[in-house]
């Protein structure tokens, strides 16, 4: 007996049992899936900060000399460069070899402060006093001692404060101790007679942007310097904040697709319980006991799906991590589960769900007992002319705006995009005119060719369009999400291959932070890089200028060229003069109907008069797609900044060739060193951090549209058997008549194809409309991913006739007295 409305709620659900089944299994997905792809790149950022924190600590820099420049840093020294503007903190660092009795051997020893910065890159945690160590753990069980226990080192007693843990995720462990800083002080200056109080500084600077000014203050005080920068991989960082902000628009993505797939299962369970709801309203049941009912199924579904995908991701995370880390090519140390960021995740998700299932919870609980019955029933959707008027409008404003677009460059992008979001609004408003329209078209053609029993099961489709209408605009955006997201992840990997390939003038490019003022000279780069043995040829180019050149000032046939400046040596043998000289692209010299040997006028950046420039030498092509360039020797110019300082051009590239690149990579090295904010990348390297980044995407884009179109199909097919549950009746009449049980079976397919083929098709003109108005922003030929599209149409009829052709058995094995007496409204 019912006593209560959480009763009545149940009742209906236990005679609901495949459509909570289903919603259940949506949310559970579609959280679990979020929770984990939020989860790993969570785990893979604070890996990367952990990874950061092991080799370098809090420090920003690490300042000292190389061993083989028989320089050491002095007292004098030190306060020169700790009382530089931009330190924030520092500690000195003594580095040596101690000779230990018990191991007959020398051990890496260091020399340290106890303050926080020193224990941070040592990774120790005791202050140290004269006569007290510290061991690494593989150390200390080699020499066989514990806490408190003494070690002889140099003849002297020393008793072990601390024993470390070793870093093995740094590599290879190294047996060190660590001493007291004054102590080991004390000990070189008798061993070594000198004066030399730290072998490194570390320093943390005041902000990270002021790094690279105290490395040229730095480097100003003594070129020698060899300075490190503790920096994060620029690749690894940007590949995982790409990652990141990838998976938080497929995760809003699978929430709005869980949405729709739960609305829709709340429609069918309208649709189901018509009657039911009616007769509780006839009866006296207010609004708020409707609403009740609904809001209690719906917070069971939403609280049992977001629970269960909260346990099954707990559950399964072991199994799960390994596998992301090889599909996504990202090794994570951090593999604990997170349950906090899991649980706001789950709580996030469910909120938005439940708002999203309010929707027809409101909408069912208002409406009148004769209303609940009529607009189960009807064809047509609310306000047809009205949605018509709207949608061809939204079409029409949306035709206009790409034109305008094609007008107006400098508003493109602002014009396509909210002419792509008109577009899906009109075509969203015309999507039930459009079925309803192919429905009428399908009847009319499949009769001569399919017989009365495919003709009979679209004419039955028809006063099902509306309650049908949602489940196809969900496969029109599945389809349509599959096709804009393919191409789009196949346009980016086309487009970062071919822009790789275009930054590549030569198989190896040093790359240098554009700012302000850079604190090196090219000649200083130029002479570096002349010491390093394996590099067979060296260009240095400037950031861009844009300059005048003509043939007379009177008749300026070029204004605004981007130049470059270089060494002229570097990139031709054909010249005669630096000063006044300049070598032009053949298609600009064409352009200019010159040759070599020609006097041209030429203002540069730096100037307020044209100048006389001579072509020293016309070249195929510049990198970069650069006009023509001069030499960082030349005499052009001649105005002054605001400290009287001539233009001083700042280096952005340096393009390197050799036939050994290993060799060339490895001697950059040094040449980093010196110029710490220099980056050397190859181009095979960076082509295949291209193409893993692609895999990535791709991989995950994958992953979500399995989740979404299992999601999908859960509701299509859950729809659908509702649909064929409220005409049994219909059916066994047909059955009575002239049906047998293979015509039930095509009756049924028919359908559920018919929808499916509807979906598809129209999904797929939308998708390529889409896809090529939003092109139009930057005009790139975007490329359709046939293979994963067609992957997701097959697996869509493929698991439509798995389900259907046993359902549709079913229907034809059951009594037919049985199903004409039964009520089945």
């Amino acid at each position: 007996m019912i006593n209560s409305v959480s009763q009545l709620a149940f009742r209906f659900f236990k005679h609901s049992r495949l459509l909570v089944l289903t919603s259940v299994l949506g949310i559970l997905l579609s959280i679990s899936l979020i929770i984990t792809m939020m989860m790993f790149i969570s785990s893979a950022k604070q890996s990367m900060v952990d990874e950061l924190e092991m080799m370098f600590g809090d420090m920003d820099l690490a300042v000292g000399y190389n061993d083989d420049d028989g320089k050491v840093i002095n007292q004098e020294l030190y306060n020169r460069l700790t009382e530089i503007p931009m330190v924030d903190k520092h500690s000195g660092v003594l580095l040596t070899h101690l000779y230990i009795e018990q191991i007959n051997g020398y051990v890496y020893t260091i020399g340290a402060n106890s303050d926080e910065l020193t224990k941070s890159r040592y990774h120790f945690n005791e202050d140290l006093n004269y006569g007290e160590i510290i061991l690494n753990e593989s150390l200390a069980e080699k020499l066989a001692v514990s806490i408190g226990d003494p070690v002889i080192i140099e003849g002297v007693t020393y008793y072990v404060k601390e024993i470390k843990s070793d870093l093995v995720q740094a590599g290879p462990t190294v047996h060190n101790i660590v001493v007291n800083s004054k102590q080991l002080q004390e000990i070189k200056e008798d061993q070594n007679k000198t004066d030399a109080v730290a072998t490194y500084i570390l320093m943390t600077v005041h902000e990270e942007e002021k790094i690279y000014n105290a490395v040229e203050q730095i480097r100003k005080i003594d070129p020698d310097l060899r300075i490190d920068i503790a920096k994060e991989e620029d690749f690894i960082k940007n590949n995982l904040n790409l990652l990141y902000q990838y998976m938080v628009v497929l995760s809003v993505l699978v929430i709005l697709m869980t949405s729709l797939f739960i609305i829709t299962n709340f429609d069918v369970f309208l649709y189901k319980y018509k009657n039911q709801l009616a007769i509780m309203r006839s009866v006296g049941a207010s609004t708020r006991q409707v609403f009740q009912v609904m809001f209690i199924q719906s917070f069971f579904i939403n609280i049992l799906g977001c629970l269960g995908g909260l346990l099954v991701t707990y559950l399964t995370y072991g199994f799960l991590y390994p596998g992301l880390e090889t599909l996504l090519g990202l090794n994570v140390q951090e593999k604990t589960f997170n349950i906090g960021l899991a649980t706001t995740i789950t709580a996030i998700g469910f909120v938005i769900l439940q708002v999203g299932m309010l929707i027809p919870v409101y909408k069912s609980s208002r409406i009148l007992p004769l209303k609940i019955v009529q607009s189960n029933e009807t064809i047509d959707v609310s306000y047809p002319k009205l949605r018509w008027r709207i949608g061809c409008i939204s079409l029409i404003i949306s035709c206009v705006l790409i034109i305008l677009s094609k007008i107006i460059a400098d508003q493109r992008i602002e014009l396509v995009l909210i002419a792509a979001l008109m577009f899906l609004v009109g075509v969203v408003l015309l999507l039930p005119f459009i079925v309803k329209s192919l429905l009428y078209s399908i009847q009319r053609l499949i009769k001569p060719s399919l017989g009365n029993v495919a003709y009979t099961a679209i004419n039955m489709m028809i006063p099902q369009t509306k309650r049908n209408a949602f489940v196809i605009t969900i496969i029109v955006l599945m389809v349509t999400v599959t096709l804009f997201g393919s191409s789009f992840i196949q346009t980016i990997k086309i487009s970062d291959e071919n822009y790789i390939h275009d930054q590549y003038y030569t198989d190896i490019l040093i790359s240098a932070p554009i700012t302000d003022q850079q604190y090196f000279s090219p000649q200083e780069l130029r002479e570096a890089l002349q010491k390093v043995n394996a590099l067979d040829s060296t260009m240095l180019f400037s950031v861009s200028a844009s300059g005048k050149i003509s043939k007379s000032t009177e008749e300026q046939l070029k204004t605004g060229i981007p130049y470059v400046y270089t060494f002229f040596e570097d990139l031709t043998a054909n010249f005669s003069n630096t000063a006044t000289g300049i070598i032009l692209t053949k298609s600009l010299a064409d352009q200019l109907n010159t040759k070599i040997g020609d006097q041209l006028d030429f203002m540069s950046v730096d100037a307020e008069d044209f100048q006389v420039a001579e072509v020293v030498d016309i070249v195929e092509s510049l990198p970069n797609d650069y006009q023509f360039t001069i030499d960082f020797r030349s005499t052009f110019g001649r105005k002054l900044n605001s400290n009287d300082e001539k233009f001083k051009p700042i280096i952005e590239y340096v393009y390197i060739e050799s036939v050994d690149h290993e060799a060339a990579l490895g001697g950059l090295q040094e040449v980093v060193r010196q110029f710490p904010e220099l980056q050397v990348s190859s181009y095979d390297e960076s082509l295949a951090q291209s193409k893993e980044m692609s895999m990535q995407r791709t991989a995950i884009f994958i992953i979500v549209l399995m989740i979404i179109l299992i999601s999908v199909m859960l509701g299509i097919i859950n729809t659908l058997i509702s649909n064929i549950n409220s005409k049994r009746r219909e059916l066994s009449i047909l059955r009575v008549i002239s049906m047998t049980k293979n015509d039930i079976v095509r009756f049924i397919t028919t359908q559920v194809i018919c929808y499916i083929v509807l979906g598809v098709a129209i999904g797929t003109a939308i998708g390529l409309i889409f896809t090529w108005i939003v092109s139009q922003i930057d005009k790139t030929l975007l490329i359709i991913n046939f293979d994963l599209y067609g992957l997701v149409v097959g697996c869509m009829f493929l698991l439509t006739l798995m389900v259907f052709i046993p359902y549709g058995l079913k229907i034809g094995n059951l009594h037919i007295m049985d199903e004409l007496t039964q009520d089945n409204k």
